[in-house]
């Protein structure tokens, strides 16, 4: 179930962000590994999860949760 739901995700923010290359370098990959991660059946790593998370609630206007400033 976890592969699925972040292979949801990812393919949300691609969308979002217009493909695979503006992905990458949002989240700091090559698009080679945005790539892999879409068409592989794990999970993806925890770090890069967490940023597509953030992308798509970006986009979505979800409000942010308060920083440790806060």
């Amino acid at each position: 179930m976890p592969a699925a739901i972040h292979r949801r995700a990812l393919q949300r923010a691609l969308e979002l962000s217009g493909g695979a290359e503006p992905l990458a370098r949002h989240l700091g990959v090559a698009p080679s590994a945005v790539r892999f991660w879409l068409n592989a059946s794990s999970p993806l790593p925890g770090d890069i999860f967490l940023k597509i998370v953030d992308l798509v609630l970006e986009h979505q206007g979800a409000p942010r949760p308060p920083g440790p400033d806060a």
